[in-house]
């Protein structure tokens, strides 16, 4: 029994034992989170605390379907609302699930004035933060680029729907399809430099240089414009929907959302940045006399702080509140939300780049030091990234921490978080615009190469389907209703179908659709890629039926009254999506289709009214009868007066009504011969003709008509009628002065009292009195003119009676205009003052960016016989092979005898004709445009003729402007005409030209080179903008090259270049070439002419490198060094060199390295002579060996 009992208890022990170790195996789900609610993006922490499980199933919505299985994972939610999070765990032995329902809300993104899209302003939000809740791109893959007519400068913004936001330097604004067509476009009257902000309610603001902040809607239509002056920034939006930009004119203007103004506040200095709003609404923003501010929402000074250098970089505020912002002083400076230094950080240039802050608090930010910075929080480095020229582009940061700029190297770079490069792309030019990340993943970002450019990452899996839907007409649940469908699929789709349930379908990515029947409609998504595809089937999604039938009603005011009655109609209808029919008089005709119409009854009367209301569900009518009562009135009682009622031929009579009554028509008999003359209230009429007239005055009312009829009202009496009849001058010069006459005549049947006769002649401006003037009798008066030049036209203009003392049947034909030519009597032309129009040169090219020209000229001074034949080798040229042909024009001079009538047969084409002439005096220019038959890079030949021999011509210049990456930015005119002095004069000038547009920004360099066809003198000088210059240098000879540095007199907006002579000098001022060249950085290259031979090797370096360098630093890798820009060099030993070059400005400095670029082998002893002969004397023959 004892043995029993005890076996029992053993196995009872085993089974509690077993069990124990099963319970102790099975696992229990359940887990937490760092965060349960915030705004839009949403980061959240999950943490696992499940017992014994082994492997998880997240789903963070609570969808079905699985987001993760990493035991602790971490998930954005980047869409407003309240989420279920469902957790699934196992192990080997069981498993378990737990549903926290409601666990996570999200507010809205807390944009409020400002969208919720994936990028709606510059750097994404108001903090300016450029943090996306969206991972970008991981591999450079180009889906498409767009190309706009010039720089893209800033950084593009992305709308609700996908649409693509981007302005150029071409002035225009473009919205682009998320497949990169063009939506539309918005021209404006300058340069966009900075990004756009949208709206809350989808309107786009955008700025100009122009001095416009741009409201467009969402079709690109304008909305409204509000003027400050050129901006450069882009505009931020305040949670309460208040826009916020700065402008060049000191001022940071807040406008309401209609547009007007709300306050102002007067900076120091421009401002080109963009404020950053923080989230108690202060207002943060740099100028650019090296001051931050900080301002209430009202407009009144918060703070301001010198951050010791101008800026142009955007301050960026951090989750903690602290403001970030660069500054030219090369520091990034962190500041506390009161205004007082946290730390700076200095980086090695200048900081135009704003900074963007990571989730962690990492802030990055570029330099034109070329680096790219990654800074701790308390301001310590974190690393730094080296590109090969500097960052003028503002980082924006994918959801996984991947970094994202442009850099002035050409190149979009993509940064691990731990700095290391994840990928790159180089585009056509340098990169000074911002990115910005779809919520698809894709990054978008511009290029000085004209172009947008968008990467995404191509499809490694098939998608996911997934749609959400919002109604955009309609009422929710009744037909018609339209739906606007969103595709939300995962994993990068290329295509969709869409099956709406009701037979219809659609293959765009975000369709809309309108349900007009009744029912219930499942919809059905098809996401396809290269992979694979996948559907997502809503059922019985859509629900739509007929609305109840309206239930017509109305009311009016007033409901009586006399004509004419205007009445207000109020519909008081009930239904559903309603239409509405009014007729006024019931008379089965529709008058109005408004719901509230205004209706003016014109005749007396009793109405009944009638409103018919339709909807899907049916229709109504309402009917009034004898609702409206009007009542009939008098007839108006006509009157009027004249004023004059005398008087000469033409006679202008003022008549005005002053009849009373209610008048609804006039009309005016003003010779009483039954014919209507005007229809006006109040009128003028003239008399033309002598006579008296008798007046008919009638008016119209809803009570009838009357009229007033005064006989022999007005009397008119016939006029004088003076004009000019001939006009003659004596034109010698300089011997005499000359003298104007014009013989006056008065052919009218009046006689005319005194009037002045007035003289103009180019420069005079005389008046003579004529005591009175007869009928039919005429008189004779003159002037002296002043002394002229032979060859001057002369305009010359006499008014009879300018002031209208004297009144005539004719006024416009008082004025006598001829033209005289003043003829020379021997003397040589000594050159006009400029401001006679003579000794203009006209500005014939202007060309703006990164080009160059070219001036060459061919031959000299000659006797022309017929035909002449001029080459320009690529040599000549010196043009870079890829060039872009701006302009290409060829200049032909002559003088001492008549027109040669020059034409050109250019590189074989048919012959030419002139495209300008340009004659002045014994001087003449031949101008010839042949830009269409220019070979780049190539030989050119023209070949010119005449339709005369023996005419005295100059060399031939070939002026080529073209574009090509190499050159530095500049301004280009090239300006041209024909100004002959003979024995000249120094006052003021003898040839000048405007030089319209200048651009100060950045200005480097400003040359001109001034060609004379004729003319020698080393000494020439030429003034600009009134400051006297020198030349720097000069060379060839008819035509002579004359080279001048005019920087330090440039000045924004008109300059004018003048031509001085000096005493005896005789030229022909003919063509001057204004290069304004801007501070551009550099990046370093070079040439040799040769790379190997023996010792002593004689190399010479060439500078290629492009922007705009001021110094060079050569290191030749033997020790000596060189600070020219092309220097010659002299390799004395044996080896292998590598060779450095370093150009510098005040933007930075680059470097190009050679690694054994120039093998120089062994010295060659020079030979020594010497012989010997085995004889060296005998009898001829002799025969000798020489050895």
């Amino acid at each position: 029994m004892k043995r029993i009992f005890l076996i029992l208890c053993i196995a009872a022990l085993l089974f509690m034992i077993s069990s124990a170790s099963a319970v102790a195996d099975s696992t229990v789900a359940n887990f937490t989170a760092n965060t349960t609610s915030g705004t839009a993006p949403l980061t959240v922490q999950f943490t696992d605390i499940s017992a014994n499980a082994t492997s998880w199933a997240w789903d963070f919505n609570h969808d079905g379907k699985v987001d993760s299985t990493e035991q602790n994972p971490v998930h954005t939610y980047s869409k407003t609302d309240t989420y279920s999070v469902n957790l699934n765990v196992m192990n080997a032995v069981s498993s378990d699930s737990t549903v926290k329902t409601d666990y996570v809300t999200v507010e809205g993104t807390g944009t409020f004035g400002l969208a919720d899209t994936p990028w709606p302003t510059f750097q994404r939000d108001f903090n300016n933060t450029g943090r996306s809740p969206y991972k970008g791109p991981q591999t450079n893959n180009k889906i498409w680029s767009y190309t706009t007519g010039k720089y893209v400068y800033n950084s593009p913004v992305i709308g609700i729907d996908g649409t693509i936001y981007i302005g150029s330097i071409d002035k225009k604004i473009y919205a682009l399809n998320r497949d990169g067509t063009l939506k539309w476009t918005y021209t404006t009257k300058g340069d966009i430099y900075g990004a756009s902000t949208i709206g809350s309610d989808g309107t786009i603001y955008s700025t100009s240089y122009d001095g416009n902040l741009y409201a467009l809607n969402s079709d690109g239509t304008l909305k409204w414009s509000y003027p400050t002056r050129n901006i450069y920034g882009s505009p931020a939006i305040g949670k309460n929907g208040t826009i916020y930009i700065g402008s060049y004119n000191c001022n940071l203007y807040a406008l309401n959302s209609d547009g007007t103004l709300k306050w102002t506040y007067k900076t120091d200095s421009n401002i080109y940045n963009s404020p950053a709003i923080g989230k108690d609404g202060t207002i943060y923003f740099g100028s650019y006399n090296t001051n931050l501010y900080a301002l209430n929402p009202d407009g009144s000074l918060k703070w301001s702080y010198n951050i010791g250098g101008t800026s142009q970089s955007s301050p960026t505020i951090g989750s903690d509140g602290t403001i970030y912002i660069g500054s030219h002083d090369k520091k990034v400076y962190a500041l506390n939300s009161d205004g007082t230094l946290k730390w700076t950080y200095t980086t090695g240039n200048s900081i135009v780049s704003s900074p963007a802050v990571g989730s962690d608090g990492t802030i990055y930010i570029g330099s034109n030091d070329k680096k790219v910075y990654a800074l701790n929080p308390d301001g310590t480095l974190k690393w730094s990234y080296t590109t090969r020229n500097y960052i003028s582009s503002s980082p924006a940061i994918g959801s996984d921490g991947t970094i994202y700029f442009g850099s002035g190297d050409k190149k979009v770079y993509a940064l691990n978080p731990d700095g290391t490069l994840k990928w790159s792309y180089t585009t056509g030019n340098v990169i000074q615009s911002s990115p910005a990340i779809g919520s698809d993943g894709t990054l978008y970002i511009g290029s000085n190469d004209y172009k947008l450019y968008a990467f995404r990452d191509a499809s490694t899996v098939a998608p996911v389907a997934n749609f959400t839907s919002k109604i955009t007409t309609g009422t929710d649940g009744y037909i018609p209703q339209t739906v606007q469908f969103t595709d939300t699929s995962s994993y990068l789709p290329t295509s969709w179908t869409w099956d709406f349930g009701d037979g219809t379908s659609s293959n765009q990515q975000d369709p809309f659709h309108t349900y007009t029947a009744s029912g219930t409609y499942t919809v059905n998504l098809t996401a396809s890629n290269s992979i694979g595809s996948d559907f997502e089937v809503k059922t019985a999604y859509i629900t739509v039926t007929a609305p109840p039938a309206p239930s017509a009603n109305f009311t009016a005011f007033p409901t009586s009254g006399d004509i004419p009655l205007s009445v207000q109609f109020t519909d008081q209808s009930t239904g559903i999506g309603l239409s509405w029919a009014w007729d006024f008089d019931n008379d089965g005709t529709i008058d109005s289709m408004a719901r509230h119409p205004l209706h003016v009854y014109n005749a007396a009367g009793t109405y009944t009214v009638n409103l018919s209301v339709t909807n899907a569900g049916g229709s109504d009518n309402e009917i009034k009868t004898n609702y409206i009562t009007v009542a009939a009135i008098a007839a108006p009682a006509a009157g009027f007066t004249a004023t004059p009622m005398s008087g000469y031929t033409p006679m202008t009579v003022q008549f005005n009504d002053t009849s009373t009554g209610l008048i609804t028509f006039y009309e005016w008999d003003f010779n009483n011969d039954g014919n209507i003359d005007s229809t006006d209230k109040n009128v003028s009429y003239t008399y033309s003709t002598a006579g008296t007239y008798t007046v008919n005055h009638t008016v119209t009312g809803y009570g009838g008509s009357s009229s007033s009829v005064q006989p022999d009202l007005i009397k008119v009496i016939g006029a004088p009628e003076l004009f000019v009849s001939s006009v003659s001058s004596d034109t010698n010069y300089p011997l005499f002065n000359n003298t104007l006459t014009a013989t006056i005549l008065n052919e009218g049947a009046g006689h005319a009292g005194g009037f002045n006769v007035t003289f103009f002649a180019n420069g005079i401006n005389k008046t003579v009195t004529v005591s009175g003037l007869g009928a039919g009798n005429s008189t004779t008066v003159s002037t002296t003119d002043i002394k002229r030049y032979a060859g001057d036209t002369v305009l010359i203009k006499v008014i009879v009676d300018p002031e209208n003392t004297i009144a005539e049947a004719n006024e416009e034909n008082n004025e006598y205009s001829t033209t005289a030519t003043i003829t020379a009597t021997g003397e040589r032309y000594q050159g006009g003052r400029f401001s006679t129009g003579k000794d203009t040169v006209n500005t014939a090219v202007y060309a703006e960016g990164n080009i160059g020209v070219r001036v060459v000229e061919y031959g000299s001074y000659t006797w022309f016989t017929h035909t002449g034949t001029a080459t320009y080798t690529a040599d000549d040229l010196k043009i870079p092979a890829n060039a872009t042909l701006k302009s290409a024009r060829l200049y032909q001079d002559w003088t001492w005898y008549p027109d040669p009538h020059f034409t050109i047969e250019f590189n074989g084409h048919d012959r030419q004709n002139p495209d300008v002439v340009y004659i002045d005096k014994i001087n003449g220019q031949y101008v010839f445009d042949v830009t269409p038959y220019f070979k780049v890079g190539g030989n050119n030949t023209a070949v010119i003729s005449a339709e005369r021999t023996q005419r005295g011509y100059y060399g031939t210049v070939l002026v080529v402007v073209y574009e090509d990456a190499s050159e530095p930015y500049r301004q280009i005119w090239v300006n041209e005409g024909c100004d002959c002095l003979l024995y000249g004069t120094e006052d003021p000038y003898v040839g000048y030209t405007v030089i319209d547009n200048v651009s100060t920004t950045d200005l480097l360099s400003a040359d001109v080179t001034a060609i004379l066809p004729s003319g020698e003198n080393a000494d020439l000088k030429i003034t600009f903008n009134q400051k006297p210059f020198s030349m720097t240098g000069s060379d060839k000879p008819d035509p002579s090259f004359h080279y001048y540095d005019v920087t330090n007199a440039v000045q924004n907006g008109t300059n004018e270049l003048g031509i001085k002579g000096h005493g005896e000098d005789y030229f022909n001022y003919a063509l001057s070439i204004v290069e304004m060249t801007r501070l551009t950085a550099s990046e370093a290259n070079f040439v040799a002419d040769i790379q190997s031979g023996n010792a002593p090797l004689v190399v010479n370096f060439t500078d290629t490198s492009t922007g705009t360098p001021t110094s060079w630093e050569w290191d030749f890798g033997d020790g000596k060094t060189s600070n020219e820009q092309n220097p010659t060099h002299t390799y004395t030993a044996e080896g292998n060199y590598t060779v450095k070059l370093t150009v510098s400005n005040s933007l930075g400095s680059d470097s190009e390295e050679k690694t054994g670029y120039i093998n120089v082998g062994s010295a060659i002893l020079s030979p020594v002579a010497e012989f010997s002969s085995d004889i060296t004397s005998g009898n001829a023959p002799l025969t000798i060996q020489f050895k």
